[in-house]
């Protein structure tokens, strides 16, 4: 994603998790360590990771996301704030293979909910990344198309199977049976059973 992008989502996600730790700490810190629990190791960068996710991320489909509840808090955000928290509302959660890549520039993923493939800009993540790849993250669009919003971790062979059922319950348990047609924040409300499918590879 382009740099004024990334600097602008990185200073509106910022000003939003100083709202939620101020106003719903409890829930934020919550939150952030159902991300990492039985994670053997949690460096700087997952435990960021987890703090978007909580933020992101309803806990249950009853519920809103802190990044909603934020939202609702600041009627009067300017122009490009709003965009950007507009642009996180429809963030989507997958479980992704990748199947081709142009490092520093993209990375073409096939959702193995929906089958979809869709190719990220993507000029860092595309260095490092290698075909055949499974991650399980939120995606959400830019300017420049389709990005990765920044939770995204490795999901092992051994337990992707579990992890894409437990996506499909929880939207099952929404009235969901067909993840195609599933919205936007129904797919983030199935993110905590999906990461907690993911720590059973630990």
């Amino acid at each position: 994603m382009s740099l004024s992008f990334t600097r602008a989502l990185l200073q509106t996600r910022e000003a939003a998790l100083e709202w939620a730790a101020q106003h719903h700490g409890p829930a934020l810190e919550a939150g952030a360590r159902h991300f990492v629990h039985g994670l053997p190791h949690v460096d700087p960068y997952l435990a960021r990771m987890a703090l978007d996710f909580a933020l992101l991320c309803p806990p249950a489909p009853d519920q809103d996301s802190l990044l909603e509840r934020y939202v609702a808090s600041r009627p009067a955000l300017p122009g490009a704030s709003r965009r950007i928290l507009a642009a996180l509302e429809q963030a989507r959660l997958r479980v992704m293979r990748i199947e081709r890549t142009e490092p520093g520039r993209w990375i073409e993923a096939r959702d193995l909910l929906t089958d979809q493939v869709t190719r990220y800009a993507e000029r860092s993540t595309s260095d490092l990344l290698t075909v055949d790849t499974c991650l399980l993250g939120l995606t959400m669009r830019a300017a420049e198309g389709e990005v990765f919003e920044g939770v995204l971790q490795g999901v092992p062979p051994e337990v992707e199977g579990a992890v894409v059922q437990a996506v499909r319950d929880a939207l099952a348990a929404q009235g969901v049976a067909d993840p195609a047609n599933a919205s936007p924040r129904q797919t983030r409300a199935a993110g905590w059973p999906a990461w907690a499918a993911l720590a059973l590879a630990s």
